[in-house]
C-alpha cells in the first residue's frame, strides 16, 4: 500500500468531505421524475465517497495506533 503521511491522509479525507457536500447538494437538486436515474447514480456515488472516507479514515487511525 502507498505510504502516505497523515497530512495527506487527511488533506485526501478534506477533499472526499468536500465531495459528499457537493453531492448532497445535487442531490436535492434531482427532484424531477425524469431525473430518477441521474438520483440513484449521484446516491451510489455519494455512498462510495462516504465508504472511501471511511477507510482512510480507518488507515489513519491504524497509522497512529502503530506509531504509538
Amino acid at each position: 500500500m502507498l505510504d502516505l503521511t497523515n497530512n495527506e491522509l487527511s488533506l485526501i479525507m478534506q477533499a472526499l468531505d468536500d465531495e459528499a457536500t457537493t453531492l448532497e447538494e445535487a442531490l436535492k437538486d434531482l427532484t424531477e421524475p425524469d431525473e430518477r436515474y441521474e438520483h440513484n447514480d449521484v446516491q451510489n456515488q455519494l455512498l462510495a465517497t462516504h465508504q472511501l472516507y471511511n477507510k482512510i479514515k480507518e488507515a489513519r487511525d491504524a497509522k497512529n495506533r502503530i506509531k504509538k
